[in-house]
């Protein structure tokens, strides 16, 4: 069992993924309660392996991974390494939300809406892994001391937003061999299994490089019009 405490910005999230933007105290309990289930039940995976970036312009090799992206190139301009990084809640969250839809579509679209936040945060953990991991080798943190790191991660990215494709996520499962260790694969169709589960890219930069915010917003075509803003 994994004990995630649940945050009022967990809460906002799950309603960004429902597009409610009013909700009521039903809605809300429902939420809460949707998370508290989660945390009973799901038993979440997660695997990052650190890999060089080879460059040539927009043309990038991670790991053995050719890629052939703007978006990827910029973000990781003034990183030498990466990461690549899987995380999965497991197959019990994919069966309770499709027990739970089966009873009441309403509650199966909670369930599945905080689902995906717990997948992000169970991501966000790992980030934290990560760089607490990258200080402790590089001799810069010790085990009372973390505040004077050396690197840091930008933003994650994962296949499917912008100029990468959906298909270089089963390039990471095979690079981290994250079907043996944590059980993650992808259907013919391109589906993740589990469900919920995710794949991404961070670079690693200097902890004193100003790096300006990535907003991965940029890079959908409904920015315009979205109704998470």
């Amino acid at each position: 069992m994994n004990n995630i405490n649940i945050t009022q910005g967990m809460i906002r999230d799950a309603l960004r993924y429902m597009r409610v933007q009013e909700p009521d105290k039903d809605l809300i309990n429902s939420i809460t309660a949707s998370f508290q289930l989660l945390n009973n039940i799901i038993r979440p995976r997660k695997i990052y392996g650190t890999f060089s970036i080879m460059r040539d312009n927009n043309f990038l090799n991670i790991a053995g991974i050719n890629l052939n992206s703007q978006h990827l190139a910029n973000l990781l301009k003034n990183s030498h390494e990466c990461c690549l990084m899987a995380v999965t809640l497991g197959h019990e969250a994919d069966r309770e939300i499709l027990k739970t839809q089966s009873r009441s579509m309403a509650d199966g679209l909670i369930l599945d809406a905080c689902a995906s936040v717990m997948a992000d945060v169970i991501c966000d953990e790992l980030e934290a892994e990560i760089i607490e991991n990258l200080n402790i080798k590089s001799g810069a943190a010790c085990e009372d001391n973390l505040k004077n790191l050396n690197f840091k991660l930008t933003p994650r990215f994962s296949p499917g937003y912008g100029d990468v494709s959906l298909s270089v996520s089963q390039d990471i499962i095979d690079v981290l061999n994250a079907n043996k260790y944590i059980g993650l694969s992808m259907t013919k169709s391109g589906m993740m299994s589990p469900v919920k589960s995710i794949t991404a890219i961070a670079g690693v930069i200097n902890n004193n490089f100003n790096f300006n915010k990535f907003n991965r917003c940029d890079l959908c075509n409904h920015r315009q019009d979205c109704n998470y803003k």
